[in-house]
């Protein structure tokens, strides 16, 4: 993609970010800039240069309210992809704006709204002293990682592999009740008010596996992103630190790419 058509799309994706940023705001719904995203507008003051989406994080509790809320209000010219949509191959939530496209042809075949959007990140509880609890969430969100994305798991071991393809085998119907089992698991402690740290169950790999600070989604203060101030947790250095080290030095210049490969690009 180049860099012209790269900040076009940048900027249809801030114009999502500022109206989602409106709607929690007028509905007192926490929310903090995640990942790239995060991290551009502490380093860039807004996007990464390379960078192709936007995410943004919320606590379970405020994310069902979100979803509940949007869904109520249905904001115009927008199209909520959520979790509990099977059109929806990931385990976390997009809003897509209706009238544009971004994606790869096999996307455009199949059903639903493929238009730019901006991530929407659950962060689930976890206890932060009991060994056994932590396992039967990861296991969980590893399972629901293989219904949920509907193809089997390509890194790691071969068993890994042979194991997830045999699953994805079980009848539809039957793979939606596993999924909703391993949310009842992944959203147990939901309502924990000490003793716990977030983290991302909506990934594979390390992901599942990482723990950001316990204190991420208390407090939130306002940043500039793109001459905007949109929402990040308080403690952004620390979290920046956790999910990306030396988060202030620029990657090499060969891994500057932007991570989607959308063949189709109308804005």
């Amino acid at each position: 993609m180049d860099k012209e058509t790269l900040r076009k799309l940048q900027m249809v994706e801030l114009s999502i970010l500022i109206d989602i940023d409106a709607f929690c705001r007028k509905h007192e719904i926490n929310y903090s800039l995640y990942g790239g995203t995060a991290l551009g507008a502490v380093r860039h003051h807004g996007f990464i240069p390379w960078d192709d989406d936007v995410d943004i994080c919320m606590i379970r509790n405020d994310y069902d309210r979100f979803l509940s809320l949007w869904r109520k209000e249905r904001p115009k010219g927008y199209y909520l992809q959520g979790t509990d949509d099977r059109a929806n191959r990931e385990s976390h939530s997009k809003i897509r704006k209706e009238g544009t496209l971004y994606c790869s042809r096999e996307e455009l075949k199949e059903q639903g709204c493929h238009g730019i959007w901006v991530d929407v990140f659950v962060l689930d509880k976890v206890p932060e002293n009991n060994g056994k609890a932590r396992k039967r969430i990861v296991r969980a969100a590893a399972i629901r990682a293989v219904y949920t994305r509907r193809y089997p798991y390509t890194k790691g071991s071969k068993r890994l592999y042979y194991l997830s393809k045999i699953m994805l085998l079980l009848p539809e119907r039957l793979q939606i009740i596993v999924i909703k089992k391993c949310n009842q698991k992944i959203t147990k402690y939901k309502d924990m008010e000490t003793g716990y740290y977030p983290k991302s169950n909506a990934s594979v790999g390390a992901v599942l596996n990482s723990r950001l600070p316990a204190d991420m989604m208390k407090r939130f203060t306002d940043i500039d992103f793109e001459g905007k101030k949109l929402m990040i947790t308080a403690i952004y250095d620390e979290y920046l630190k956790c999910d990306f080290g030396d988060y202030m030095t620029l990657p090499p210049e060969e891994k500057r790419i932007c991570i989607h490969e959308a063949e189709i690009i109308k804005l």
